[in-house]
């Protein structure tokens, strides 16, 4: 059986790079969902939709050799804490 895709734009095996609150790390997709604390996944996760949003297939076409990223300071509004999170495509 076929798990949907986690972000839309994406495939679930897409491997990423990520730097949350200033560890970085390797992984994919569909593993973000293994972070365990709640405001960096959520950071993560919304890094990926915006990365999502602001790329298109054709530019990664067009520009393979190209890191395409995403990074911003995520404000987890219930605790009041903030995230500073980037996401770069391998």
């Amino acid at each position: 059986m076929r798990t949907p895709r986690l972000i839309s734009g994406f495939k679930n095996s897409q491997r990423i790079r990520v730097i949350v609150d200033g560890v970085g790390f390797y992984t994919t997709v569909n593993e973000t969902q293994n972070i365990c604390t709640t405001h960096h996944r959520m950071a993560v996760q919304l890094a990926l939709m915006n990365l999502s949003h602001n790329i298109d297939m054709a530019q990664r076409q067009r520009r393979p050799l190209r890191p395409i990223g995403f990074g911003f300071d995520y404000i987890d509004t219930d605790k009041g804490r903030t995230v500073p999170v980037q996401v770069d495509l391998v």
